[in-house]
């Protein structure tokens, strides 16, 4: 059986694509196709394999596995059956710090989305998916784990995780009312301190409903 990283090559020669045509077919960075083709990475997940099930007619099980023919006929229920088990939500990257003209820009921008197993959310409501890049909420949220959010859900609960804007940067944090109109913004990863301001000070963007980390979805 061929490894992926020679499956996936061999794929891109018989369809001739490039490594650019296969990310952005992902929605991904070019870079995860070569980290593929170098043996970085030796899986696929079920939702990239569906993807390109759709759109180049691959059989997943043989892109996943190295099982059956290559290629594979789809029909119409097939067709179906792949919408009904992916959902599509919107996807930004929220660094550790971010000015919020971009984070406006990232949040509303439609081309960007991630494709997520319906099997992995149970959530209703107004959801994104981010990755915050750091570890300050380790080991709760480890670093590049996705983040579900849900702008639906902005309202103070004690204890919560929060994407929260302070000071024109975004945070994932969870939030305190402390006396006298004050708010901890507190980090799991106990190597970080507490952040402690006025309420007044602080933006609740949404709610954070789930953590996954990547290879979950494998």
């Amino acid at each position: 059986m061929l490894p992926l990283k020679e499956r996936m090559k061999f794929l891109r020669k018989e369809l001739g694509l490039s490594q650019q045509d296969i990310s952005d077919t992902l929605g991904c960075k070019v870079g995860k196709i070569k980290q593929i083709e170098s043996g970085s990475t030796a899986t696929i997940s079920f939702a990239d394999a569906k993807l390109l099930k759709q759109k180049y007619r691959i059989n997943d099980e043989w892109i996943r596995f190295g099982n059956g023919e290559v290629f594979t006929n789809l029909t119409i229920d097939d067709l179906m059956t792949l919408e009904k088990d992916l959902i599509d939500l919107p996807f930004f990257s929220i660094p550790y710090y971010e000015n919020i003209s971009s984070f406006k820009k990232n949040k509303n921008n439609h081309n960007n989305y991630i494709v997520i197993p319906k099997e992995h959310l149970s959530e209703d409501g107004n959801l994104s998916a981010c990755v915050v890049d750091g570890d300050c909420m380790s080991p709760t949220v480890n670093k590049n784990d996705l983040l579900i959010i849900n702008s639906d859900k902005i309202e103070f609960i004690d204890g919560k995780i929060f994407i929260v804007k302070y000071e024109d940067s975004f945070y994932a944090k969870r939030i305190f009312r402390m006396p006298k109109n004050r708010v901890i913004l507190k980090c799991d990863n106990l190597n970080y301190p507490d952040i402690n301001i006025d309420i007044n000070e602080l933006d609740i963007i949404a709610q954070v409903v789930y953590s996954i980390n990547f290879k979950n979805l494998v």
